[in-house]
């Protein structure tokens, strides 16, 4: 083939082709695509009621599901009316709060007299006079 002859096509570039777009165009690209109800992770009531009973806590439980702590909540709490409503006995674990971790100030004495010594310096002596007055 002779390179002569062979002629190149013009393309645009990225930024031609922005320039072209009309701006509703431009804002549609933009939108972030949301959660929708489709793509929501679907637990059967089976499978709910099994992990619900085996989890000690409640994020355990929401967690084996891939749901929110607090839809898992809610789920059980719409089963247990439901069965209620009709009669029939479901056993649904009532999941303990999990313990917080303890930040030591109850153990450590200096501490606790360090901030109730800050707390009677900062404490407004007008406050003391309105709430003795009150009284």
């Amino acid at each position: 083939m002779n390179e002569e002859n062979i002629t190149e096509e013009p393309t645009a570039t990225v930024e031609e082709t922005q320039e072209e777009k009309p701006s509703w165009v431009e804002a549609a690209e933009a939108v972030v695509p949301q959660d929708s109800k489709s793509q929501r992770k679907i637990v059967s009531n089976e499978i709910f009621i099994r992990a619900w009973n085996q989890s000690e806590y409640l994020h355990e439980a929401a967690e084996a599901m891939g749901i929110e702590p607090a839809s898992a909540r809610a789920r059980a709490h719409k089963l247990r009316k439901i069965f209620s409503d009709r009669g029939i006995v479901l056993k649904l674990k009532v999941h303990r709060r999990k313990p917080r971790k303890s930040s030591g100030l109850g153990e450590n004495p200096d501490e606790l007299a360090r901030l109730a010594q800050i707390a009677h310096a900062t404490y407004d002596e007008k406050e003391k006079e309105t709430e003795e007055s009150q009284e």
